[in-house]
């Protein structure tokens, strides 16, 4: 198991952040959350992960966020994708069910990004 970046979860958590040791997404990510008021004084949870990637490295993670950023209408659609599954998993019983209906209601519009991704990796 990787090391922990305790210098990167020291800066995350000066911000705000929860460090979340026991949500492990892979041998390479530390994950981090922080609840806190946006869009007009609603409460919400902003993720951040910490991520062990080599200089030469261009993950799919980087290149999916780096299009969103430049492509507003795929932007939106993946925002709606989003809070759709929100309701999804909201509307079933369980951990498991709630994650699954989480994950396959944003699926589509994720298929969708990473085919224009594959296009033109530089996008």
């Amino acid at each position: 198991m990787e090391e922990e970046p305790t210098q990167l979860i020291d800066l995350g958590e000066q911000a705000g952040y929860d460090y979340r040791h026991h949500v492990r997404l892979s041998q390479q990510r530390w994950f981090l959350d922080r609840l806190d008021f946006a869009d007009g004084g609603q409460w919400r949870i902003f993720h951040l992960h910490i991520m062990n990637v080599q200089p030469d490295e261009k993950l799919a993670e980087i290149l999916f966020r780096d299009f969103l950023c430049s492509h507003q209408d795929y932007c939106r659609r993946y925002e709606e994708a989003k809070l759709l599954a929100v309701r999804a998993a909201a509307a079933v019983k369980g951990k498991q069910a709630k994650k699954e209906a989480y994950m396959s209601t944003k699926d589509p519009i994720i298929r969708e990004i990473m085919k224009e991704i594959a296009k033109d990796p530089t996008n």
